[in-house]
């Protein structure tokens, strides 16, 4: 059984990212309440981290494992196909939409469960960290 939470992947690349001395963002979504205040934090869906390198805004959405990363894409291509939306792809729809919005504005976005992972499809895009 496989006992990788998120968190641990976002800490293994956010370690990484700081030996390199990259310059990034943990991004929250949604809302907190602090001292009976709703304080609004990034929109809902946005991704998990933000990073900027050699001027490039790059926005990462993390999954737990790349079991979890196949069921959010197909969550999302099942909406695709019937607009349907139910409470257990809606996560995943406004994930898909925010990354769609910040690509359409010039943002590179990926998803993945690895940094080795990640750190590939950076290096096919020319990032090299």
């Amino acid at each position: 059984m496989n006992n990788i939470k998120e968190s641990d992947v976002q800490k293994e690349i956010t370690d990484y990212l700081e030996t390199k001395g990259v310059f990034y963002l943990r991004l929250n979504s949604g809302s907190v309440f602090i001292e009976n205040r709703r304080v609004k934090l990034s929109p809902e869906g946005t991704p998990d981290l933000f990073m900027l390198v050699d001027g490039k805004p790059i926005f990462i959405e993390l999954k737990r494992s790349e079991k979890v990363h196949k069921t959010w894409k197909n969550q999302y291509q099942q909406f695709l196909k019937t607009s349907w939306q139910t409470p257990y792809n809606t996560r995943s729809v406004m994930q898909h939409r925010q990354m769609e919005r910040i690509t359409e504005a010039g943002g590179i976005c990926i998803s993945h469960w690895s940094l080795d992972g990640l750190l590939e499809d950076l290096k096919s895009l020319g990032i090299n960290l």
